[in-house]
């Protein structure tokens, strides 16, 4: 049973090849950071930062929605957004950043990385649409098939791919001595369909819960690079900072599923991360189909992998 997992794990690591064809030889300009303790976009943030350092693409900037500026864009470089569930309207700033940058910026290369695509207005949808088309060289890149056929009306350039939190496998934990039958991560947010549950339950939120108050002040500073104008001197030094901070975040779930041999979630990344680990996993839907349309594409096969089913 493990080792047909692993074998899925394995070939999933391998299918962003398109990506790193797209990018070449060429500088690469990161945008939309998760400057955020969301747990699986910061997984995605460093699986993407993996697929770079070893394949030595140069990036030489790496911004959030909150600090980016112009004169960052050089005239060759190729614009990469970050994956992830924003592309959208949902999550109104993340979009409107990236309708701005596809917008402006007409001649560079832009590259959007996995993302699921939802809209709950029409008119949101066509408006985003009309701002991608007219971009003659954007790739969209999609996780899951729903979002590749929305993503068609948006850019001639559309590809299927895993979430990029993949080429962090395999996350290797220490186990405990005595771990616990299962723990359920449930989404504390809009895209939960739970009303309650029987059983006791958390999320990314309580688990970083003790790291809030420097995950504030580092995104004060972002924020007052900005408002100080003075992100071309900052934004890179902030940047890792972030990261160094965003490891410690991601260390904490990772902790806490190694007491666990089973993870029960709504949430696509404890799926994903359960998977990294080489554990169980029993996987409920969000609000619009999300996790199901991810596991349909990617893990369903996996002998791990269990859909559950709301009563």
């Amino acid at each position: 049973m493990l080792k047909q997992h692993i074998q899925i794990m394995q070939e999933l690591k391998d299918k962003h090849e398109n990506i790193l064809n797209l990018i070449a030889d060429r500088d690469v300009v990161y945008l939309d950071i998760p400057v955020y303790d969301n747990i699986g976009d910061l997984l995605i943030m460093h699986g993407t930062l993996k697929l770079f350092k070893e394949n030595n693409i140069d990036v030489t900037s790496m911004l959030s929605c909150t600090n980016f500026y112009d004169n960052s864009i050089e005239k060759e470089s190729v614009i990469v957004f970050q994956g992830g569930g924003n592309l959208g309207d949902l999550y109104t700033n993340h979009q409107y950043f990236r309708e701005e940058v596809i917008g402006k910026f007409k001649n560079n290369t832009i590259i959007i990385l996995p993302q699921s695509i939802y809209f709950r207005s029409n008119s949101n949808y066509e408006k985003c649409c009309n701002v991608f088309k007219n971009h003659s060289d954007l790739h969209i890149f999609t996780r899951d098939v729903t979002s590749y056929d929305l993503a068609k009306q948006m850019s001639e350039n559309v590809y299927l791919a895993p979430d990029l939190a993949h080429q962090l496998y395999p996350i290797s934990a220490e186990k405990c001595s005595s771990q616990n039958e299962s723990i359920f991560i449930k989404r504390d947010d809009a895209e939960s369909i739970f009303d309650i549950y029987d059983q006791d339950s958390t999320d990314w939120n309580k688990v970083v819960k003790k790291h809030k108050r420097k995950t504030r002040m580092i995104k004060k500073l972002f924020k007052l690079s900005n408002f100080l104008h003075i992100n071309q001197f900052t934004s890179n030094y902030l940047a890792q900072i972030w990261i160094n901070h965003s490891y410690t975040l991601v260390n904490e779930a990772i902790l806490l599923f190694s007491k666990y041999s089973k993870v029960k979630t709504d949430r696509l990344h404890a799926h994903i991360l359960a998977c990294l680990m080489d554990k169980r996993n029993e996987v409920y839907d969000n609000s619009y189909k999300k996790i199901f349309n991810y596991i349909d594409s990617w893990t369903l096969n996996s002998s791990l992998v269990e859909k559950g089913t709301q009563t």
